[in-house]
Formats: structure tokens, sequence, C-alpha cells
């Protein structure tokens, strides 16, 4: 090999939530978010689908920036733009909260059948974690793929995420999936040191370690070279998540629905977030014990 193997610093257990139990928390901002800043926040969802529609609904958030990506059934959203509509299955929402938005998210599935979905929180650099608010909506066909890779952020190869906002700089998000027997071996961006892996379906051993099932890697890319090497199990193959960022070298400062990367930033974007859940009662969106 050209460039020695990124460092495995650790893997994070799954802690599960919701009343479904299929919710996966496996980034939080306090935990494993300070260490893989931009990435503050990643929850999978995983399971057989409930019988009842899994709703998100209108909550607040400040600061960051979400990507939505579910992969098997389709999401209803609602925003405070103004926009609504139906994601199909496959496509990406991107939503930069800035300095205060309100979101909601319906997913409508089948019961009993296997869902998959995935939801990041990227913390919003310094100006833009104050700025105003925008969506995104990729539909599946817009998400870029090169032989078994799909770009959700970023680019690889030839292929770019059509996700260009303001907050999604120097990031990397891709889905992979590799064949039984199969090996990949990818070479992260330069200066994208703040990494990690998640395996989401079948097995593999990654540079040089067999993940727990549903168990986040985390990755060290400061001493540990910069590249990723995937050989799948020989009988299942393997389905991943990969994400890469240049480190964000600002504070991780926390609220319920919101991080910023300072107090004064983060007491703006939680009156920004009370005055739009007030306009929010007077539309009749939501109820007064809904506003926080």
């Amino acid at each position: 090999m050209s460039q020695t193997l990124r460092s495995i610093l650790k893997t994070v257990k799954p802690r599960t939530f919701g009343p479904e139990g299929i919710n996966r928390r496996l980034i939080s901002p306090n935990y494993e978010g300070k260490l893989l800043k931009p990435f503050v926040l990643l929850d999978v969802l995983k399971g057989p689908f409930p019988r009842d529609s899994i709703t998100f609904g209108f909550h607040p958030h400040s600061g960051i920036a979400t990507l939505s990506y579910q992969k098997d059934f389709p999401l209803n959203y609602t925003d405070t733009e103004g926009r609504t509509g139906v994601l199909p299955p496959g496509g990406l929402e991107w939503m930069r909260a800035g300095g205060g938005a309100w979101h909601r998210g319906d997913l409508v599935g089948q019961e009993g059948k296997n869902t998959t979905g995935f939801q990041l929180w990227i913390s919003l650099p310094p100006g833009v974690e104050d700025g105003p608010s925008h969506s995104e909506f990729v539909a599946p066909e817009r998400v870029p793929a090169v032989e078994n890779v799909k770009v959700l952020m970023g680019k690889y190869k030839n292929a770019v995420s059509p996700i260009k906002d303001a907050g999604s700089e120097n990031i990397t998000c891709l889905d992979v999936s590799v064949d039984a027997g199969g090996v990949f071996e990818y070479d992260f961006p330069e200066g994208q040191t703040a990494s990690w892996v998640l395996v989401y379906d079948g097995m593999a051993r990654i540079n040089g370690m067999v993940p727990f099932d549903d168990h986040l890697m985390i990755l060290s890319g400061e001493k540990g070279g910069s590249r990723l090497h995937v050989v799948a199990d020989e009988d299942e193959g393997v389905k991943m998540i990969i994400g890469s960022a240049v480190p964000q070298k600002e504070a991780v400062v926390t609220s319920f629905y919101s991080v910023h990367t300072n107090k004064a930033s983060l007491a703006a974007g939680e009156k920004r977030i009370l005055e739009i859940g007030s306009r929010l009662v007077e539309e009749g969106k939501i109820t007064e014990n809904a506003r926080l």
C-alpha cells in the first residue's frame, strides 16, 4: 500500500431510545461529538417498521445543519420556510438551521418491513451558525453514484454531491456497498481527519478489525495515515456509511436542540427559535405547550 492505514481510535456502542426501540444514537454533542466535530450527532433508525407512521413533530434547531437519508420509505416534510412535500426513499434532506428554524417529518412505511435511515447533525462555523436558514431536498436520482459508492456529501472520484450549501464545505459522507469477499480501499481527502465508519448491514474487516454489530468506529488520522481498507465477509458482503471532515476548532456549546460555537450565539439562536415558535402557535401549526 502506498499509504498507511488510518488507526482505529475507539468504537461506540449504539444507545437505543424512543418507543419503537429502533432509534439508535451513535454520536452525541457532548460526548463523541466533541471528538468528531463538526459531526456532533448521528442517529440511526433501523429495524422493523412499527404499525403507525414514525413522526418527528415540529421541533427547532439552531447552529447546525442536518442531513437526513432514509433508504427504504418516503419522508413527508414541512419546514418554516413554507416548504412541504414528499422525499422518496434514497433521497436527501439538507436543512441548515443557521440562527434558528423549525421543521417536521413523517416517515410512512409498511409494518414489519425493515427500515434503515440516518440523520447527521453538523455544527456550523462562526457566521454561518447565526445566519439564515435554508433547506434542500435531493431526489434519489440526483444522488450521484460511482460503482458501489453513493455520494451523500462531498465527492468521490468524479462524482460530486449536489449539496454545496454554506456549512457543507470540507465534509464527505459516502454510502458504500461491497460484495461478499470484495475489497474496498479509500483514501480520505486531505485534512479530513475527523472520521468514522458505520457498518449498518453485513460484516467486514476494517483496517484489520471486525467491528461489533452497529457499532461506530472512530478513526484517528493524526498519525494513522489516510487510507481505509475494507475486506467484506465472504458470505454476505457489507454496507457502510463513511464520514470525514476537516476538524472544527471552535467549542461545542449545546442546548436540547441547538449546537453553537459560543454562548452568545446559542442565546441568540434560542431567542430566534422562541420567536418562530410563537408564530407557529399563531398559525395553528403547533400548540402552546410545544413551543418550548
